[in-house]
C-alpha cells in the first residue's frame, strides 16, 4: 500500500513538472525565423534595371551571422550583376533579429525573384 501510494506521488509529482516545462519552439536553430528577416531585406528588387530577359532569377546566397548579429555575405552565385550587387547591398552588415543561430557557422539560402 505504501508502495503504490510512493509511486502515484512520484507519478504526479513527473507529470507536473513537465506540464510546467516550456513548450518546444517550431524553429530551434533559427533557421525560418532567419529566411524571413532576410526575405524582408531583400524585398522586391526592380527586376527591370536587369539585363535579364527570363521570368525569374534564381542564385544561391552563402552568408554567416558574426557575434556582432550581423549578416555577412560570403558569396552571392547568380547570372545578373545588378541582382547580385543589389542582394549584397541589402544583406550585408544587417541585423539579423533571429534568435538561436550559430555564430561563425556557413548558411546558404536560395532565392528566387520573379517578374510580375
Amino acid at each position: 500500500m505504501r508502495l503504490t501510494t510512493v509511486l502515484f506521488a512520484c507519478l504526479l509529482g513527473t507529470l507536473s513538472l513537465t506540464a510546467h516545462s516550456s513548450p518546444a519552439t517550431d524553429d530551434p536553430d533559427g533557421k525560418q525565423a532567419l529566411r524571413e528577416r532576410i526575405i524582408q531585406l531583400v524585398a522586391k528588387p526592380d527586376l527591370s534595371a536587369t539585363d535579364f530577359d527570363g521570368k525569374q532569377i534564381e542564385m544561391e546566397v552563402n552568408f554567416m551571422i558574426n557575434r556582432n548579429d550581423e549578416i555577412v555575405v560570403l558569396t552571392v552565385d547568380c547570372i545578373d550583376k545588378y541582382i547580385c550587387n543589389y542582394v549584397k547591398d541589402r544583406l550585408n552588415y544587417k541585423r539579423s533579429k533571429s534568435e538561436n543561430v550559430r555564430y561563425n557557422k556557413v548558411y546558404r539560402m536560395k532565392l528566387i525573384f520573379e517578374r510580375p
